[in-house]
């Protein structure tokens, strides 16, 4: 709400601007208290900022390099996030080096990590940017504990510690589209809460691909469970900007229907197993499924139901357009 700025010439090319915000706010968003300086001279800036946000800390100390090229060095950049109510420090592990060849319009960055403890970021290899295209982009997140966002699950489910995720972005284009993103979770383990007391379940081996390119886009993922079953599953798109022409194909393997009991308070008791393999084709506008879902062991008790269903079994083809 309240904003100064001061702009001071020093002589001899050296200049200092001074920017102080109060109860900044994004939207609804409050963001908090910003002071940044910058001061020094074209070839040898140096820019410090600190955000003062509450829960939200951030602080930035770079400065200018002489030298055949444009640098630019950040000794410090670290601050302060609450996850779960509990303050997280992160901070780089390195200076942070930038650097710009102004003949060439290419911008460079060096390796670095930012680590939050137990989690990192690393930028592995140096990325550029160069003509409205970026390369030599290999990002890598290792040890992301699942723990700091249970606090978005819904009420009925409480994810027990120890399980992390972790992922790799390779970016080797934009014009044209390359990456390859992949993300994986050793074992997850939660307990939810029914009508009929609390629950145990696990998820291991989850692992999620993604390719894409100008030709074609391909997502893969699985999961297995002892307790729920397992799916596996696979979406290749032809032409993602043009036609997108599907080939997919979705396996159902001894799926537990009691772990979607918590998706109604309704429910009393949820039983059963579900078997399918589903093809997908057609197009992205008309897409067909072709297959079956099996069910054996049908059970239901609902509130709003007169009778409950018991000894449910039955088959479901699939051979139609859908949308």
């Amino acid at each position: 709400r309240q904003r100064q700025m001061c702009i001071r010439d020093r002589g001899k090319g050296q200049a200092e601007v001074r920017l102080r915000a109060t109860e900044l706010s994004y939207g609804q968003q409050q963001i908090g208290n910003l002071k940044l300086t910058l001061d020094g001279s074209a070839t040898r800036p140096q820019l410090r900022a600190a955000l003062d946000g509450g829960d939200h800390l951030l602080s930035l100390d770079c400065r200018g390099l002489e030298g055949a090229h444009w640098e630019l060095r950040c000794e410090q950049l670290e601050g302060l996030l609450f996850l779960q109510g509990k303050p997280r420090r992160f901070a780089i592990e390195r200076p942070l080096e930038f650097e710009w060849r102004e003949a060439s319009g290419e911008l460079r960055v060096k390796p670095n990590c930012v680590r939050m403890e137990p989690a990192s970021l690393c930028l592995n290899q140096r990325a550029q940017y160069r003509s409205g295209n970026v390369a030599g982009v290999e990002l890598s997140l290792r040890r992301l504990p699942l723990a700091w966002w249970y606090g978005l699950l819904p009420p009925s489910i409480k994810g027990k510690p120890g399980s992390y995720l972790e992922a790799d972005l390779k970016l080797a284009s934009l014009a044209p589209w390359q990456a390859l993103l992949s993300v994986r979770i050793d074992k997850v383990e939660w307990v939810w809460r029914g009508q009929g007391g609390e629950f145990p379940a696990s998820l291991e081996g989850i692992v999620m691909r993604l390719a894409l390119d100008e030709q074609r886009a391909l997502f893969t993922g699985e999961a297995r469970s002892p307790v729920l079953g397992g799916l596996k599953a696979s979406l290749a798109v032809d032409d993602p900007g043009g036609e997108q022409s599907l080939d997919g194909r979705i396996v159902i393997d001894d799926l537990q229907l009691r772990t979607f009991s918590w998706l109604s308070a309704t429910i009393q008791q949820l039983k059963g197993v579900l078997n399918g393999d589903i093809r997908i084709t057609g197009t992205a506008a008309v897409p067909r499924l072709q297959g079956a879902l099996d069910l054996r062991g049908g059970e239901l008790r609902d509130v709003s139901l007169p009778y409950p269903l018991q000894r449910v079994r039955g088959r479901i083809e699939l051979s139609q357009d859908w949308a």
